[in-house]
C-alpha cells in the first residue's frame, strides 16, 4: 500500500512541475513608440507589400495617418514606403 502511495504522490508532483515548465508565457507587446507603429502598419499593410495605401490606412482606422497621407507620401505614389513611414515616425517621436 505504501507504494501505491508513493507513486501517486511522485506523480502528482511531477504533474504539477510538468504543467509549470510547460505553462506558455503570453507575449508582450513592445512599448516602444517605433515597435508600436510598426505592429500597427504590418496589421494594416493588408495586401503585405510592405507599404501602406491611404485605404488600406482608412480601413485599419490609422486616421493620423490617412488625414495626413498626402504630407506623408513624399514620391507621390499613392503609397507610403518604409522610408516614408520611418520619416513620419522620427518626426512624430520627436515633437
Amino acid at each position: 500500500m505504501h507504494p501505491i502511495l508513493i507513486c501517486m504522490a511522485l506523480g502528482t508532483l511531477f504533474g504539477a512541475g510538468l504543467a509549470v515548465a510547460t505553462e506558455q508565457v503570453p507575449v508582450q507587446p513592445s512599448s516602444s513608440p517605433v515597435a508600436k507603429y510598426r505592429d500597427q502598419l504590418r496589421a494594416a499593410d493588408q495586401n503585405g507589400d510592405g507599404m501602406l495605401s491611404r485605404v488600406e490606412a482608412q480601413r485599419a482606422r490609422l486616421h493620423h495617418i490617412a488625414e495626413s497621407f498626402d504630407r506623408l507620401d513624399a514620391d507621390r505614389d499613392g503609397l507610403l514606403t518604409a522610408a516614408e513611414i520611418r520619416q513620419m515616425i522620427k518626426t512624430r517621436i520627436s515633437s
